[in-house]
């Protein structure tokens, strides 16, 4: 999915670190590490969502509107 990426999504390597329309790009194992180090350090509550673009995760902090709601 990586090769085949959107014409809308600019997609760049700097210094290691993959960025995808300007957000970081992790693998989910990273994603993970990089949520709870946030909590942990200055407790934001984030969500990653895999992106449909390059198929990597992001971090975000809007929620997930798809989301079932219980009240």
């Amino acid at each position: 999915m990586r090769d085949s990426l959107n014409k809308l999504c600019w997609y760049e390597n700097t210094a290691n670190q993959e960025y995808c329309n300007g957000k970081k790009c992790y693998d989910k194992k990273g994603a993970i590490t990089a949520k709870n180090y946030r909590y942990h350090e200055a407790h934001i509550e984030l969500r990653i969502y895999e992106c449909p673009d390059c198929g990597f995760y992001h971090l975000t902090k809007t929620p997930d509107l798809k989301a079932k709601k219980y009240d």
